[in-house]
Order: C-alpha cells, then structure tokens, then sequence
C-alpha cells in the first residue's frame, strides 16, 4: 500500500491526542520549535495576557525533546480550540502586533 502525503504521521495523531488533553484540562499552550523569531517573546507575552495561552520554546532537534511532525499535530488542534474561542484571525492579528512592537522597541 502506497503512502499518501494527506496521511497523517504516528507523531502528529499523538500531539493532536495530548493537545486534546490539555484543551480538557483547561491548559491552552502553543509549542514553538528552533530559533525564536526576534518578536517571538513578545508574541508569547501577548498570548498569555489576551488569551491565556502559553507559548512553549523547543528546539526539537534535541534527543528528548517532541519531534516535528509531533509538535505540528500539538499545535494543528489548540490553533483550532484557540480559533473556536478566540476567533480565526487572533493568531495572526497578534504575530502582526508583536511584530509591530518590537519595531517600536528596538
């Protein structure tokens, strides 16, 4: 059987699993992977006070640490659960503004 690219990983199924666990228990979180963008700490800090999301630093590269695909599925189900509560264009509209401040900052 041939595999497809619409096929989703073992990896992703799993971090949408434990996404889907922590949207249950009340933790919203998005996990970030490599080096942060330069408004990245400013998005996270955003998040956080507007929305109640936090936002988590990985390298993913790391023995131990979640590998991509696993990450891309964590994040693919809290953006919906954050869109759901939030709405669509929240996640966007606050990169857009982080990155506006920190122009303003340096």
């Amino acid at each position: 059987m041939e595999k497809t690219s619409s096929r989703k990983s073992l990896e992703f199924i799993q971090g949408e699993l434990i996404a889907e666990q922590h949207i249950r228990a009340g933790r919203l979180r998005l996990r970030m992977c490599g080096t942060p963008a330069p408004w990245a700490e400013e998005y996270a800090r955003l998040l956080r006070v507007r929305c109640g999301v936090d936002v988590q630093f990985e390298s993913c590269f790391s023995p131990g640490e979640p590998d991509g695909s696993y990450v891309a599925g964590y994040n693919c189900r809290m953006e919906k659960e954050i869109a759901a509560r939030f709405g669509d264009s929240v996640l966007k509209d606050t990169v857009e503004q982080a990155k506006i401040a920190r122009k303003d900052t340096g």
